[in-house]
């Protein structure tokens, strides 16, 4: 387990503003549960006095990797050295009372940043490129699960092998789904619609124990 980093807001001098920048493949969330901030979004926190204190986490979504927090060219970047970077980030300023220098930036503007960095699962990406996209994906759901196709409505859309980055295209459609599914169980969805357990408007494409439906649920899981 990796012990939480305490990072002294040294670095910060000038910072009464925290954005928090969260890429596509995750969450950033904050131990006291007063900020969540989610994929694609720009979370503004402004640090004004000297209770501010906050342990951030970045929790991956289904199919990803936390890497590490961004290092910015600007030296801007929260949480960068190597010896926090891999790890949940702690922010705080009471010790600004000893600083009177420190303390005068309370009253400042500038801005400074938290990054995380996910990365796609390599180990489900590469289950998907062996066990699912020629198998499952090309063979039995493209011709529906497709732009403009019968199953458009589905939440579950494909693109050709023609496609530049299909593997990754394809393999995201599926980490999306989970998403979109929230509670639900992915593996019990995908391999209830494949067997028509679940009511699925192209009928049966997998019969129930084929190894087809034990691929899929495989990689489903890996998603969870």
């Amino acid at each position: 387990m990796r012990i939480i980093a305490t990072l002294f807001l040294v670095t910060l001098l000038a910072g009464c503003k925290l954005h928090i920048i969260v890429p596509v493949g995750g969450t950033v969330i904050t131990a006291s549960g007063i900020y969540t901030c989610l994929a694609g979004q720009v979370c503004e926190i402004d640090v004004v006095d000297l209770l501010f204190d906050e342990t951030f986490t970045a929790v991956p979504d289904g199919g990803y990797l936390f890497d590490r927090w961004k290092k910015r060219s600007d030296g801007r970047g929260f949480c960068a050295p190597s010896s926090t970077r891999f790890s949940p980030c702690r922010l705080y300023t009471s010790f600004y009372s000893n600083f009177p220098a420190l303390l005068a930036f309370l009253d400042t503007e500038d801005v400074f940043y938290l990054e995380p960095v996910f990365i796609l699962d390599a180990d489900a990406l590469q289950y998907f490129t062996d066990n699912i996209s020629e198998a499952i994906v090309h063979d039995l759901c493209i011709d529906c699960h497709v732009a403009g196709g019968d199953a458009d409505f589905s939440g579950l859309i494909f693109v050709a092998k023609s496609q530049a980055n299909h593997l990754t295209i394809n393999h995201q459609a599926f980490i999306d789904l989970g998403k979109a599914l929230g509670d639900d169980d992915l593996s019990d969805y995908v391999t209830g619609m494949a067997t028509d357990q679940i009511f699925h408007d192209g009928g049966v494409q997998m019969q129930p124990g084929s190894q087809e439906v034990q691929d899929l649920e495989t990689y489903a899981n890996m998603l969870e």
